[in-house]
């Protein structure tokens, strides 16, 4: 994927209604923050690798680089953060929760 030479440009995100079906598809999708924040509240099935550690664990979870993988952080930062780190390592169909894991329990659960 050739991502725009403007460094301001949103990564690729995905709906927080589509997170569940894409998952069940078999789309790994990875959770950014820090271990202790994942620990508190997460989207199931999510695995855990912190956005300082990708670049070094990308390799190890995610052997196929064009597998389908979404990021999310709590906000909706940190998880186009990922995708940006992601296709550097030569990743091509990484994506993120559009809002993050907020927008992700407000579609589920509803508002706070």
């Amino acid at each position: 994927m050739d991502r725009p030479e403007n460094e301001n440009a949103v990564p690729p995100q995905v709906s927080p209604a589509e997170i569940d079906e894409r998952m069940s598809g078999g789309t790994l999708v990875i959770d950014v923050r820090e271990p202790d924040d994942y620990a508190k509240s997460n989207v199931p099935g999510s695995v855990n690798i912190s956005l300082s550690v990708l670049a070094g664990q990308a390799a190890a979870s995610i052997a196929d680089k064009n597998a389908p993988v979404i990021c999310y952080c709590n906000g909706g930062t940190r998880g186009p953060r990922a995708v940006v780190e992601l296709e550097k390592l030569g990743y091509t169909n990484a994506s993120s929760i559009a809002g993050g894991l907020r927008a992700y329990v407000s579609f589920k659960h509803g508002p706070p």
